[in-house]
């Protein structure tokens, strides 16, 4: 089924990134290489996957994503975890960036469960929302929107996520 951008849309953190990325198109991302703390280590697999989707982010919106080797630099900051509390995954606006969480339950693999949750939360990091904010709305699932928490096995972004995308950031 689909859903008209405005149902999944957040322009508050459409616009936190903007502002954080200095209003110039260009998103800085890190990602967590080596495990400290709670931080696991990003597998060449996970790193591959996730430099491979902020590639069809850069060729669907009007931005323009490039990896930064420092932390401090980045616009998103990407970390997987050996736990987060009852989520696969989290999305946090901080003071400046962005920081995106997954579970890591398959170590340097990557199963299709967490590419739903890496793809779901980098989708909040640059503007999208839970199905009309209620990601258990059972009349939608995860082939109507990435976004949703009933989740069918999809892992890609459907029509009305790249809809909204281009609704928000252009392309």
């Amino acid at each position: 089924m689909s859903i008209s951008p405005r149902g999944i849309t957040n322009p508050k953190f459409a616009k936190n990134l903007w502002n954080f990325s200095g209003r110039d198109g260009v998103v800085e991302y890190w990602i967590s290489r080596k495990g400290k703390g709670r931080r696991q280590s990003v597998s060449g697999e996970e790193a591959g996957f996730l430099r491979e989707n902020f590639r069809f982010l850069d060729q669907l919106t009007g931005l323009s994503f490039v990896e930064q080797k420092s932390r401090s630099k980045a616009d998103i900051r990407i970390t997987s975890r050996k736990r987060i509390r009852n989520f696969d995954g989290l999305t946090v606006r901080r003071n400046g960036w962005f920081d995106v969480y997954w579970q890591n339950k398959s170590g340097g693999q990557i199963t299709d469960l967490e590419k739903w949750t890496i793809r779901h939360e980098i989708g909040h990091a640059i503007g999208l929302d839970h199905p009309f904010g209620n990601g258990a709305n059972l009349k939608y699932n995860t082939d109507d929107t990435i976004m949703s928490y009933i989740w069918t096995g999809s892992t890609d972004y459907t029509s009305s996520d790249r809809a909204a995308l281009t609704a928000l950031w252009g392309g």
